[in-house]
């Protein structure tokens, strides 16, 4: 279905130009799809599992009832939590570098006083992206040791997405842009009600956080 080899040296291609940076960054792609923007779309967002994960500690919250603020505190796989009755007092500083925020399906309606303090941080509970669940520690789990990921559509058709760390190997950054776009490509497919059509991609480009962007041709990545 792709040409992995063509691929493979794009993503090196990319590492090479993200190198003597004094720190380790991000490496990610954005996929942009042909939208017909005369239509009102549904927004388009999910998540998905990297195969060799994302290579770096993400930071989770979780808001709980009171009871069980104790116990989620003892958790190894949650970093900070937070007691609904304090939700008010959520500050800005604890959001800070926070990757996501779970909470259960039956309090979510008590995070709308912080709604748009998380919303526009992209840390709002979704169902789109599992988490507004009932069991958080399964969920925290899949995000810290199997590499759950979040992605959603912009305005512009372009949906960006995390692969790794620049300091992984080529071949598991590889297999993770594989793995990524074919589950975002097949649920855009199924969302448009367009399956097995071969023209509906308008780039897709690899980027670092402080370097260069390496744009993939699209004839390596179409549907066959």
């Amino acid at each position: 279905m792709f040409d992995k080899g063509k691929v493979v040296s794009y993503i090196s291609d990319c590492c090479e130009r993200s190198k003597n940076r004094k720190f380790v960054q991000s490496f990610d792609v954005s996929i942009r799809f042909l939208v017909d923007h005369s239509k009102k779309n549904k927004p388009f967002k999910g998540y998905l599992n990297l195969p060799h994960g994302y290579g770096a500690r993400l930071r989770i919250l979780a808001v709980v009832s009171d009871e069980h603020v104790e116990y989620f505190s003892q958790s190894s796989l949650i970093d900070d939590v937070c007691s609904i009755t304090d939700i008010t007092s959520l500050s800005v500083a604890r959001l800070r570098g926070c990757y996501a925020v779970l909470t259960s399906s039956s309090l979510v309606e008590s995070l709308f006083p912080v709604a748009r303090r998380l919303s526009s941080r992209g840390l709002m509970p979704n169902l789109s992206y599992g988490t507004v669940c009932d069991d958080i520690i399964s969920v925290a789990k899949d995000i810290k040791e199997n590499g759950r990921i979040f992605f959603r559509m912009d305005k512009y058709g372009i949906v960006h997405c995390k692969l790794g760390m620049e300091n992984d190997t080529v071949e598991n950054l590889s297999d993770n842009f594989l793995s990524a776009f074919t589950k975002i490509r097949d649920d855009y497919l199924d969302s448009v009600d367009k399956k097995g059509s071969r023209d509906i991609l308008k780039s897709v480009a690899l980027s670092t956080t402080m370097g260069g962007v390496v744009k993939i041709p699209i004839k390596f990545l179409k549907l066959v």
